[in-house]
């Protein structure tokens, strides 16, 4: 299996989560469901004592801080996950 096969399965497994969480909602708002998702997924991980020191080895110190102020990093404005 290829790499872009293995991207597109991916895709579709997260494609998936999106709609069974949707219905399970009962929420038409794709966008306001993926927040969610993304929410919630972050919350897990920060509850894992080695993925806080994981994050900031990948990110950088101070990265979280900006991320928690709104500020855009790679492209992402966590007000938008949150809206």
């Amino acid at each position: 299996m290829t790499d872009i096969q293995e991207f597109g399965i991916a895709a579709d497994a997260a494609e998936e989560w999106i709609n069974q969480l949707a219905r399970r909602l009962r929420w038409r708002d794709r966008e306001k469901v993926f927040a969610v998702l993304v929410s919630t997924l972050h919350a897990l991980r920060d509850s894992l004592p080695v993925a806080a020191k994981a994050e900031e080895l990948v990110r950088g110190p101070g990265t979280e801080a900006k991320h928690m102020l709104g500020v855009k990093l790679f492209g992402f404005a966590r007000s938008k996950c949150i809206g």
